[in-house]
């Protein structure tokens, strides 16, 4: 029945079109002759098939007049529902029509409605028309979904979780760094998966540079929330300056925070190798990274740890990096010496330590190497220091 409704309604417009000026005023005369909601809701199909800029004044006559004043009406079911899907249409085709002074009574819809599909149809339709200046009213709608208690009716969490999605989308439109800590903790949130995807998906195209957003969740939040961060610090488009910022203090955290669980602790685990990642794959030469990196080798909680460590520090290249190496062979050295075991893990820490001296072509790693050749080393660990030693001279 709606369908043949449209198609009479479209006809009965491509004729009037041949005797009347503007179809605007066609279409408004129409709408405003309707009588029933099944009508007005037909005539709206067909605006919206326009797709015509010239349509907005009708649109938010509309929106204003028919809407908007009555949105706080009681209505029957029947009604309601035909109320919220013409609202739907109106709104949906202001957005599409990118119709930026439609934004106040768009946002007004986000805050009178109750519904939640309408309500995340006006959200969307605000990002479409890149309403920059409610990027902190959509964050903070996220904000506040994302921290309600994961409790109530099923239908209830369903109903947020669209608004949210709704919300993801136009903060992905608006391009803000304002929007990026909602659609951060949105990503780990309560979320079901495909809310919690959506917004993994939005963090790789927000904004290239996140890092101002990103550090203070490593410094302030939760062990998970630091993984997360770093992981996502990994991935941005942000300079390699920026990037080895958070990445140090990324490893700072990984060290400075005591675990409480074993969980805990194979997640700052994987927080420090994520963030001496980081400053390997951006070759970072600062020398404020060699301490934490000195003490990944030394204290780190697997090879993998160690290992990445070293190659960081050669990569560094400095003499302050250099030297650290330098130091914590010798200390293999002397623990050698003095008939303390040496485990095959610490063997290819040795190794490591002595490739990379050697790789640095820098003379300060001369001493420490030399050692190996008189501190009881296996055959195999002198052989490679005769060859590093070789590289320097």
């Amino acid at each position: 029945m709606r369908k043949k409704i449209i198609l009479s309604v479209f006809f009965t417009l491509m004729f009037v079109n041949v005797f009347a000026g503007d179809r605007s005023e066609v279409w408004s005369r129409m709408y405003r002759r309707s009588t029933t909601p099944e009508l007005k809701f037909s005539i709206m199909m067909n605006i919206v098939e326009l797709n015509d800029r010239g349509m907005i004044p009708l649109l938010e006559e509309i929106l204003t007049e028919d809407i908007i004043a009555n949105l706080n009406n009681k209505r029957g079911v029947t009604a309601e529902q035909n109320f919220i899907e013409l609202t739907k249409l109106v709104v949906r085709e202001l957005g599409e029509l990118k119709s930026k002074n439609s934004a106040p009574l768009i946002y007004t819809i986000v805050k009178e409605t109750n519904d939640p599909l309408l309500k995340a149809d006006a959200i969307i339709a605000l990002g479409n028309i890149r309403a920059t200046e409610y990027v902190d009213d959509i964050s903070f709608i996220l904000r506040n979904i994302n921290m309600r208690p994961v409790k109530g009716k099923s239908a209830e969490l369903e109903a947020e979780a669209k608004v949210s999605y709704g919300a993801i989308a136009a903060l992905d439109r608006f391009r803000d760094i304002k929007g990026y800590n909602s659609v951060f903790f949105a990503s780990i949130g309560w979320y079901d998966q495909r809310v919690r995807f959506f917004a993994d998906k939005v963090l790789k195209t927000i904004v290239e540079n996140p890092i101002e957003a990103l550090i203070p969740i490593i410094v302030d939040g939760s062990f998970t929330e630091k993984e997360k961060a770093i992981y996502e610090v990994a991935n941005c488009k942000a300079p390699a300056n920026d990037k080895v910022t958070a990445a140090r203090e990324a490893l700072r955290q990984g060290f400075d925070n005591v675990p409480n669980t074993i969980q805990e602790g194979m997640t700052l685990t994987k927080l420090r190798k994520a963030a001496i990642k980081v400053m390997y794959a951006s070759k970072s030469s600062n020398i404020d990274d060699v301490y934490y990196l000195s003490q990944s080798v030394r204290n780190g909680a697997d090879l993998e740890e160690k290992i990445y460590a070293i190659r960081t520090l050669g990569i560094n290249g400095s003499d302050d990096a250099i030297s650290a190496l330098g130091v914590i062979l010798s200390d293999f050295n002397e623990k050698k010496m003095s008939g303390l075991d040496i485990s095959y893990t610490d063997e290819d820490i040795i190794r490591e330590i002595i490739i990379t001296l050697g790789n640095s072509g820098n003379p300060i790693a001369s001493p420490a190497i030399t050692e190996v050749q008189f501190s009881g080393h296996s055959s195999g660990i002198i052989k490679v220091a005769k060859e590093a030693l070789n590289k320097l001279n």
